[in-house]
């Protein structure tokens, strides 16, 4: 499977009408385009200046190519997206954050309503494969030792130079190497959990600092309410 987001600035200056037809197009993309899976979408509430998250997925890159070039894609979200549109409603952002995602077995993100916590991670180029290890592991056990996390998926952001195909490299420096995929029921848990004393929670409150003996190069954090959209009830 390809797991994927999309996250923007929206232009300051943009109908709120214009927005909200955005959002609709986005949330309920999996009416129209049957490739698309687990669609939702939410409005940042963390301090990044952005503020539009579109989380999705696809079985395979061949399901994604074909997304690629439906008439929805082009005819409705582009309209919306591209720099040479008149009725773009998104803005530029320097931060890299506009386009993730990672490939995965099985749907371990699904989240049918809560609290969405994407980590942005910019990771040491020369990390050792044993500290990348070291990082999956410690997400991975963040569950058992933080009950409030739903959902803790540590991925590689691969979408970030595949974006075209899902499948071919384009060459390029990622502003953003890993995504940590977190999962809360309520904005009640991520505070237990922020609060909490799991490994990487503490880690975070310490600002990476050192951690892994510094693998960690810069972060930054998305949270967002989901609204999930056609398809998003199944769980496969």
């Amino acid at each position: 499977m390809l797991r994927r987001f999309e996250i923007y600035a929206l232009r300051p200056d943009a109908p709120a009408a214009a927005r909200e037809r955005l959002r609709c197009a986005l949330r309920d993309c999996a009416r129209f385009i049957p490739e698309v899976r687990h669609s939702a979408i939410g409005s940042n509430l963390s301090a990044a200046p952005l503020q539009l998250v579109w989380e999705h997925a696809y079985a395979s890159p061949e399901a994604y190519q074909r997304y690629m070039v439906h008439p929805f894609h082009a005819d409705v979200l582009d309209r919306h997206l591209l720099a040479d549109s008149p009725e773009r409603v998104v803005a530029d952002s320097a931060l890299g954050a506009g386009l993730l995602g990672y490939g995965c077995e099985a749907a371990d993100y699904h989240l049918p309503g809560g609290v969405r916590r994407l980590v942005l991670l910019r990771l040491a180029d020369d990390a050792p494969g044993n500290r990348l290890r070291s990082f999956a592991t410690a997400a991975h056990e963040a569950r058992a030792q933080a009950p409030q996390l739903a959902v803790s998926v540590f991925a590689e952001n691969s979408f970030a130079t595949r974006w075209f195909d899902g499948v071919s490299e384009i060459p390029g420096r990622r502003s953003w190497t890993h995504l940590w995929e977190q999962g809360f029921r309520s904005n009640a848990d991520l505070a237990a959990y922020r609060a909490g004393g799991s490994t990487l929670a503490q880690a975070e409150r310490g600002g990476w600092s050192g951690w892994l003996d510094g693998i960690v190069e810069s972060s930054l954090e998305i949270i967002y309410t989901l609204e999930p959209g056609w398809g998003y009830e199944d769980p496969g």
